[in-house]
């Protein structure tokens, strides 16, 4: 793990256990796979990094890389890879491969962008396409809370209007959910299988929130 990312968990142990709720840590497997996350807040990564108490590395929208030279500095340090919304390019299947080849995890927001009104988004396609192609497990995980905690009135001052954020220290609540291991060879994947697997992670983020 780089130095950073242990002085990062850290100085955020307090955050961690006054703020911050995991449930089912155990569901999550040693070594490689792919988080994905229902997506509020801009704070999500950080959220999500505190309750796996990992080093884990972010598929980022290539939007962020251009807000400034400081702050794309900053989310490449902690592992933000940048992502073209339109699809997986092969530069990124190359450092995906390259994670996963060092036994490490990736996080994806498969709604694309967070949502304003804090509920769930229609799934894209693109983790159930690298599980399926690396054969890793996917693990949902569950945020919920953030909306109603002070963290909106810090990062995400543009969802306010949409009533997101409240003046209030309340536990954000982390939940991981069973794995989706894939049992499928790579010569038989095809658009059907890729959303039908979408489908059913979608399904249990709405049975589970």
């Amino acid at each position: 793990m780089k130095w950073y990312w242990r002085l990062g968990f850290i100085l955020t142990l307090p955050f961690n256990f006054l703020f911050l709720k995991v449930k089912n840590r155990y569901y999550l497997p040693k070594g490689k796979g792919i988080i994905v996350c229902n997506h509020t807040s801009n704070f999500d990564p950080i959220l999500v990094s505190l309750a796996s108490l990992e080093e884990l590395y972010f598929l980022a929208k290539k939007e962020l890389f251009g807000v400034n030279r400081f702050f794309t500095w900053l989310i490449k340090c902690f592992n933000a890879i940048s992502l073209d919304r339109e699809g997986i390019n092969l530069t990124v299947l190359k450092k995906v491969e390259e994670i996963f080849n060092k036994n490490q995890k990736i996080v994806l927001f498969p709604e694309g962008t967070r949502s304003k009104n804090g509920k769930l988004g229609k799934f894209k396609d693109g983790a159930s396409f690298l599980a399926l192609k690396f054969k890793v497990p996917i693990i949902p995980c569950y945020i919920k809370g953030v909306r109603e905690s002070f963290i909106p009135l810090i990062v995400d001052r543009d969802l306010i209007k949409y009533k997101s954020g409240k003046k209030q220290f309340k536990k954000i609540e982390i939940t991981f959910l069973k794995p989706v291991k894939i049992k499928i060879n790579n010569t038989n994947i095809n658009k059907n299988i890729i959303k039908d697997l979408t489908k059913k992670i979608e399904e249990k983020f709405k049975k589970n929130g």
